[in-house]
């Protein structure tokens, strides 16, 4: 498969995702299920295949309310 086509493949896949998760009311039910599938999607299309995990990263400049991220181990 070209390199383009993956990617739009990728890209469409990631929206018709969010877009179907907007049936669940429960919205840290519906962020850790678009992680999941995110995680998925990127370790599935990177070699060596990363690490990714969840968590909380915070530089501390932000009022003290840190920001979700996922990560590279």
């Amino acid at each position: 498969m070209k390199f383009e086509e993956f990617d739009q493949y990728s890209e469409n896949m990631l929206m018709a995702q969010y877009d179907i998760s907007e049936i669940i009311s429960h919205e840290l039910m519906k962020d850790e299920i678009r992680e999941d599938f995110l995680i998925s999607i990127l370790e599935s299309c990177s070699e060596p295949k990363p690490t990714l995990v969840k968590g909380t990263l915070s530089d501390g400049t932000n009022g003290g309310s840190p920001q979700r991220f996922n990560t590279w181990m």
